[in-house]
Formats: structure tokens, C-alpha cells, sequence
């Protein structure tokens, strides 16, 4: 196999705790942090509005509202502290478990583009296929949005 320096120096870190209980507590500390808070969330949703509990899960799982897409999305906050609570689970920091900054920041924004252009091309072949969509939101909410959904994707 061929690897590279700098493959070695990222996980060279791993290897001083090889061991696979540490791997196996790091899932399930990972699971447990992230979706713990989601269903306390639907709990509470259910004793502050017992009879609408359905309706909400369901605005939930469809995220067909900006309200209900913003709850959503402030789901994946959950995602970045069980990386951090994995991390501590290795006895290691959470920039050995993504690389140098500079470098994640490339990579990260290479994987944007990518994903961007897949969703073009998807899109624009798939709207030959389909059926028109209707608008859901007018241009001018959906702009006045756009600012909320920038700083909560950068948090």
C-alpha cells in the first residue's frame, strides 16, 4: 500500500490507543450525543403541545416550512459536539480528528463544489422529467431567510 507522510502523521495519533473498546465506546457515546438532545426535543415538544405532537414531527420530517427546516438543521449541532464528545472519548483533540485547518478548510470547500455541481446536473436533468414545481416560498421571504440559514450553517 502506498501512503503518504503526511496519511502517517495524521493518524500517528491514533496509534498510541489502539484499542477497539475505546472505538466501540467513541460510536456509542457519538450516537447517544447526538440523538439524546433530538428526542428530548420531541418529549418536550410533546408536553408543551401534547395535542399537535404528531403534527410536529410530521413538519418535522417533511421540513416544508422555514421554521420546521430551521429546527432541523439545528439538529447537525448535536452531530458536531458527539465528534467532540468521540474525540474525548480517544483522548485526543477534535483538529487530530479532521487534519490541519488549512488543509480541511481546502477540502471542504472542494467537496461543496462538487456536491454544488452533482445538484445542477441532477437538478437540471431531472426538471426535463418532472412535473413543474410550485413555488412554496416568494423570492423576497426566501431572500430575507438566506441570511439565518448562512449563519446557522457556519455555526
Amino acid at each position: 500500500m502506498f501512503r503518504t507522510e503526511e496519511f502517517e502523521v495524521f493518524v500517528d495519533p491514533a496509534r498510541d490507543d489502539p484499542q477497539i473498546w475505546r472505538i466501540i465506546l467513541g460510536v456509542i457515546t457519538a450516537g447517544v450525543v447526538y440523538i439524546v438532545p433530538i428526542l428530548l426535543l420531541f418529549v418536550l415538544a410533546g408536553i408543551l403541545f401534547p395535542e399537535r405532537v404528531f403534527e410536529i414531527q410530521m413538519a418535522l420530517s417533511e421540513a416544508s416550512t422555514p421554521l420546521s427546516m430551521f429546527v432541523l438543521l439545528s439538529t447537525f449541532f448535536f452531530m458536531g459536539l458527539a465528534a467532540i464528545a468521540a474525540a474525548g472519548v480517544h483522548r485526543r483533540g477534535l483538529a487530530s480528528l479532521i487534519g490541519p485547518f488549512r488543509p480541511a478548510c481546502r477540502n471542504f470547500s472542494r467537496a461543496i463544489v462538487a456536491v454544488v455541481v452533482i445538484y445542477l446536473a441532477v437538478g437540471s436533468v431531472t426538471a426535463f422529467f418532472l412535473q413543474p414545481s410550485s413555488i412554496n416560498l416568494e423570492l423576497s421571504y426566501w431572500l430575507s431567510l438566506m441570511p439565518l440559514a448562512i449563519v446557522h450553517d457556519a455555526t
